[in-house]
């Protein structure tokens, strides 16, 4: 069968049963999550490859221990999730710019507009509103990104950022207060 065609419920329960399945998995997923660890990082593609590649490995060695009662798409998110906040912890010794969202990702008013003029103001509110997500804390970007960028419930994310659903809603909450303080700056 079509691993595009199948549940995630069917591509785990082959996965477990043959290895050579747990390629769908990552085809359904890998697009998914370099999206979402591109919006969270600034890691170039070699380096989100790199973590892609270390995420898989864990979903692979502890897929029996996913619990199916929870979807499967939450329990990727978090491993993802982790393995990134696992490498931004070893690289903080050499503290680096980080991009939250890139500009193709970024949705703008007037992105029809052909005006030289209009896209160069859309292109500095795009850089504007990444460096205000960048200046935040990694729970309240990530909380932002998962919801607005990435379009998850509360039920998800609080699955994947291991946190109740009052706390995410808090997280969204007080994210959007920091990120409107942060556009004040830029008159935005």
């Amino acid at each position: 069968m079509n691993p595009n065609r199948r549940t995630d419920e069917e591509l785990v329960a082959a996965a477990l049963t043959h290895k050579e399945a747990f390629a769908g998995v990552m085809e359904r997923y890998e697009p998914r999550l370099r999206r979402y660890m591109h919006r969270i990082t600034n890691r170039t593609e070699s380096e989100i490859d790199d973590l892609l590649q270390e995420t898989f490995i864990k979903a692979y060695r502890y897929l029996n221990s996913y619990d199916a009662s929870f979807p499967f798409s939450s329990w990727m998110y978090r491993i993802a999730r982790t393995v990134v906040i696992s490498d931004h912890r070893k690289r903080t010794v050499r503290p680096e710019h980080t991009q939250v969202i890139d500009d193709d990702l970024m949705t703008t008013i007037a992105s029809d507009e052909d005006d030289p003029e209009t896209a160069a103001i859309i292109a500095e509110h795009r850089t504007r509103v990444r460096d205000a997500l960048e200046s935040l804390g990694s729970d309240y970007r990530d909380a932002l990104v998962l919801r607005y960028f990435e379009g998850k419930s509360y039920t998800e994310m609080s699955d994947i950022m291991m946190k109740p659903e009052g706390t995410i809603a808090t997280l969204l909450n007080r994210g959007k207060r920091a990120l409107a303080d942060a556009l004040k700056q830029y008159d935005l």
